[in-house]
């Protein structure tokens, strides 16, 4: 279940100063992403809603990527922003040692890849979680 509006989804907040907005459309199967600047949109095109998963990729490889060359916060401090998928399962990853958590969004899905000796480690926290809830 969203808390945000479900036809349109701002990134990181519902008044969008320097960001993204996104409106998907139902009828074409196609979602609109304007690049905002300044609170004024500086750049709209469209793609496939199969393709959402593409462009979250793209944004978070970005954001690993420069993790591995600048100092980064806490994890434990940084904000978690959360959505909830359509569905989930497990499969093969294209990245050495790695199997993905794959999660779907609608005709879209986002593989995680997930290396195979921290596995077992996070297998035992999803029981431990699913037992008692996270910690408040």
């Amino acid at each position: 279940m969203s808390l945000l509006a479900p036809w349109e989804i701002f990134a990181m907040s519902l008044v969008v100063k320097n960001g993204l907005k996104v409106t998907p459309d139902v009828k074409t199967g196609k979602m609109e992403i304007a690049l905002i600047r300044d609170g004024k949109e500086i750049c709209v095109t469209d793609i496939a809603l199969s393709e959402a998963s593409s462009a979250a990729a793209l944004l978070l490889g970005a954001a690993a990527n420069v993790a591995d060359q600048t100092p980064a916060p806490p994890q434990n401090t940084l904000p978690v922003i959360s959505i909830a998928p359509t569905g989930y399962s497990f499969g093969p990853s294209h990245i050495t040692g790695c199997d993905n958590i794959v999660f779907f969004f609608g005709s879209s899905a986002l593989g995680i890849a997930i290396h195979r000796d921290h596995m077992e480690a996070m297998g035992q926290q999803l029981i431990a979680l699913g037992a008692k809830g996270a910690a408040q």
